[in-house]
Parts: structure tokens; sequence; C-alpha cells
């Protein structure tokens, strides 16, 4: 009898650290779903804020600066529509707990500089010029977002700023045209070293 009940403790004892490998074979697994899933999200907020914040500063920039009435226009309404969706990023963020960025990227900083030193036809096609390449690239980032995201609330933001992203592609279309700017910055050499920094 003491020898069954041997065999019973020893069985007992090989399946529960049988089940605590495989718990733990489990646990590491999501842990390494997490992270997947924590990188890509959080890339994509990292991103997207430094974009939002790129917006706003550079709206903020072009409303100050030019002259002309389109593209003052253009820009309080960048203003406005990127500080709404800066907001609502940071709400997600603060729930899920993902760093957004504090700051504009190396890209926009060198932008941000370069137009402050231009003035009137310069400065608004260099602005609008860049506003078209950015929106390019910000509807890309957010089409990856709403297609591939784990996070449910982002990509539900993603998907809700696409058509306001494509909205002010159009609009930047529009004023590059007024401006007389084709959308391959042809026009002349207005762009500058800008091409180089791309």
């Amino acid at each position: 009898m003491g020898r069954v009940k041997l065999l019973a403790t020893l069985m007992g004892l090989g399946l529960s650290l049988s089940l605590a490998g495989i718990s733990a074979a489990a646990d590491d697994k999501k842990k390494d779903q997490d992270n997947d899933k924590q990188g890509g999200d959080q890339e994509f907020a990292q991103k997207a804020s430094a974009c939002g914040l790129a917006e706003v500063n550079l709206g903020n920039l072009a409303a100050r600066t030019s002259i002309n009435p389109a593209v003052q226009q253009f820009a309080q309404r960048m203003v406005q529509d990127h500080m709404r969706s800066n907001q609502q990023l940071l709400q997600i963020a603060n729930q899920r707990g993902l760093r957004l960025a504090s700051a504009m990227d190396k890209e926009h900083q060198a932008l941000m500089t370069d137009l402050t030193k231009a003035t009137g036809q310069q400065f608004d096609r260099r602005f609008a010029q860049h506003q078209l390449e950015d929106h390019e690239q910000a509807i890309k980032l957010f089409e990856q977002e709403a297609k591939n995201g784990k996070d449910p609330a982002l990509k539900q933001f993603a998907s809700a700023m696409l058509p306001i992203l494509r909205g002010h592609q159009k609009m930047a279309k529009s004023l590059a045209g007024r401006l007389g700017i084709s959308e391959k910055g042809e026009k002349g050499n207005d762009r500058g070293g800008d091409r180089d920094r791309k």
C-alpha cells in the first residue's frame, strides 16, 4: 500500500511539474506576443505623436510668418485638427501606458529651423511642399496601423484619422497648386537643401 501511495505521489509531482512547464511556456509566449504588440503599437504612438507635434508647431509658424491668406488659413486648420488628434492620442496612451514623443523628430526640427530663415513666397512654397510630403507619409503610417495594429483603440484612432489626413492632403495639393508647385516639387529651386534631408 505504501508503494502505491509513493507511486501516486511521484506521478502527481510529475504532472504538476509538467503543467508548470506548460504554464511557464504559455506565459513566455504571451510575453512575446505582448512585446510584439507593444512594439508595433508603441512605435506608431511615438511616430504619430511626433508628426502631430510637428503639424501644430509648423502650422503655428506658418500662421505667424506667412502673409498669404490661403497659407494662413491652411496652417490654422492644421493646428486646430492636429491639436484635437494629439489630445485623443494622449488619452489612449494614458489608458494603455504607451509613451508619446515629447518633441518633434530631428527631420522636422531641421525643417523648422530652415523655415524660420525663409520669408515671403520662399517660405510659403517650402511650407506647402513639406505639407504634401508629410501628409503622404502620415497617411501611410496611419493606414498601416489601421490595418495591422493590435490595440483596438489605436486601430480605431488611426481609422478615424485617415479621412481627416486625406482631407489635409487634398487641401495641401490645392494650396501647392495655387502657389505654382507641382506634387513632385519641381518648381524652380525653392526647396533648396530640403531634398537632401529626405
